[in-house]
């Protein structure tokens, strides 16, 4: 039975991968010119947008983090952890993005590895979150993995908060 934290790692690299290429792919901006602009002034200005802008706004960025997210997820067979996006959610004025993970397969966790793996999962996802335009608005990204019986089994937050060291 292989340990979730196998999975925490990948997900690192695709959160990651999200983070980076979201600036990109909806502002389409190139990413070395979102990132500049990113950190002087953000490409979209959620302060001044409309409560109906910011959700737009926000939506136009969960909908390709959420594919290419799945696309890393580990995907294993009833023997192994399989994970993968089943849906996200947006809320206009908490400036947030939940992306919702389904675990199933066969999986154990190790209680006491998973704040040593959440700590690591923020240090190698808050560079790209803190370049990217999310980071730029203060936008809270939250994964949340729900195992087998709805049970969720990991909650993990990517915010100015967390990547205050970054911003």
């Amino acid at each position: 039975m292989k340990k979730i934290g196998i999975g925490v790692g990948v997900l690192g690299v695709a959160c990651g991968l999200w983070i980076a290429l979201s600036g990109s792919v909806n502002s389409g901006v190139a990413t070395s010119q979102s990132q500049a602009s990113s950190q002087s002034k953000p490409v979209f200005d959620y302060d001044a947008a409309s409560i109906e802008d910011r959700k737009n706004w926000l939506l136009q960025n969960a909908k390709p983090m959420a594919t290419l997210l799945n696309r890393a997820l580990p995907k294993g067979n009833n023997a192994q952890p399989n994970m993968s996006v089943k849906g996200y959610s947006v809320d206009a004025r908490r400036r947030e993005i939940t992306m919702d993970v389904r675990v199933t397969g066969k999986y154990g966790i190790d209680r006491k590895a998973i704040p040593t793996a959440k700590k690591a999962l923020i240090a190698q996802l808050c560079p790209s979150y803190a370049a990217s335009p999310l980071g730029a608005n203060k936008v809270q990204l939250n994964h949340s993995f729900v195992g087998n019986g709805g049970r969720e089994e990991l909650f993990v937050v990517v915010s100015p908060i967390t990547c205050r060291t970054f911003l």
